[in-house]
């Protein structure tokens, strides 16, 4: 082998290693993980605290931890859940179906199994006009879930909020 022959081997040696690490690079996360790309993102961006529920969501929180306390079975309530965390199905696309949806309140049993998912329908609730098709998607989850579906309206008295919570609680054992 000649000596321009043995520098063009090397030269193209070290293209090809060069080439090999810039793909695995890429591969692992595009230069860099995709915690440190985040973590660059955050340091970017303004960040400030909001509100977990608007005026009218807080209310109806208030009231559903009141009226479940004095059905004394042990349940619970908790704002702004991600279905994902409540349903799981047998197929990735059913859980990619429900998972990245949030609903407004989940009411659990005393073991921690969701019962009710309650939607507040507030004045907030439809800003971008794709609220029917997204609710339509919770409550079919819900319902094949075995899961009661409850929607609340600004209107509503707590009296009636308690029976429905009450037929839906007796619908689920």
């Amino acid at each position: 082998m000649t000596f321009s022959a043995t520098i063009i081997s090397f030269v193209a040696f070290a293209v090809a290693v060069t080439l090999l690490w810039l793909l695995w690079r890429m591969i692992k996360g595009r230069f860099g993980s995709v915690s440190r790309r985040q973590l660059r993102a955050l340091k970017r961006a303004k960040l400030d605290r909001k509100q977990i529920m608007r005026h009218g969501e807080y209310k109806l929180y208030g009231h559903l931890q009141l009226i479940l306390r004095d059905l004394d079975g042990g349940h619970q309530v908790f704002p702004q859940v991600s279905m994902g965390e409540l349903i799981a199905s047998d197929t990735d696309e059913g859980f990619l179906a429900f998972n990245s949806k949030r609903v407004d309140f989940a009411v659990t049993d005393a073991k921690g199994y969701p019962v009710i998912l309650v939607e507040y329908q507030g004045a907030g609730h439809n800003l971008d006009g794709t609220t029917k098709g997204r609710d339509t998607v919770k409550r079919e989850a819900a319902t094949r879930a075995g899961i009661g579906f409850l929607e609340v309206f600004p209107n509503y008295d707590t009296e009636s909020l308690k029976a429905d919570i009450q037929m839906l609680l007796a619908e689920t054992r």
